[in-house]
């Protein structure tokens, strides 16, 4: 199996994991991405196999962070209609969860982020024993200070910040982060105008 259909095989996992951990109707149905798919699959198939008994799935999450693939794979292997909404903030996202008014299975939100909803009321606990998938993670992403004992939610990405350097104009070569404060890049740096945390560590699995 090649990278793209291992990871779309292991996102697909993992929706199910949580679909079967976290189910409900929704308030306010989301942007619904159509029927479900039929007919022949070219999806890798699950394993293990996740027992799914409902018909549709609500997801809250970063706008690019779920491959159409992949729910196109999940949709055509379980039979399940994903409906999708996105938000490109945490920010965005909690003023519309704290607004009320939609019910939504999973969200992702960065890991930062996870404590404050759950003093708002606004995630509900996992419940654990539908959700294998658990004993495939790497522990160094488990029972994290912002959700002791996942709780309430289960890594989905993880990543590092990083120095993009133009090689052919930038001399000396940044060698860590603590270059940055080197006088001799004084007004020739860029920074993204967002939280640096938002792209260490997500913990999507929140049941809402």
């Amino acid at each position: 199996m090649n990278d793209r259909r291992f990871w779309s095989a292991l996102s697909a996992l993992l929706i199910a994991a949580l679909i079967g951990a976290a189910c409900a109707a929704p308030a306010q149905a989301p942007a619904t991405t159509g029927e479900p798919a039929t007919g022949a699959s070219d999806c890798p198939e699950p394993n293990p196999r996740l027992e799914v008994t409902s018909r549709q799935v609500n997801l809250f999450v970063w706008t690019e962070y779920i491959p159409q693939e992949t729910i196109r794979c999940f949709e055509q292997v379980y039979g399940v209609r994903v409906n999708k909404d996105e938000y490109s903030s945490n920010e965005e996202m909690y003023a519309k969860l704290s607004a009320g008014g939609a019910n939504y299975d999973l969200v992702q939100p960065t890991d930062y982020f996870v404590p404050l909803l759950i003093r708002q009321g606004l995630l509900q606990e996992l419940d654990k024993s539908r959700l294998p998938i658990l004993d495939s993670l790497d522990p160094n992403y488990l029972n994290l200070d912002f959700d002791p004992g996942n709780v309430y939610s289960i890594p989905y990405q993880a990543g590092t910040d990083a120095i993009i350097v133009n090689t052919a104009t930038v001399d000396p070569i940044p060698q860590s982060f603590a270059d940055l404060w080197n006088p001799a890049y004084a007004g020739r740096l860029v920074m993204i105008d967002d939280s640096p945390r938002h792209h260490r560590r997500n913990a999507p699995g929140a049941r809402l």
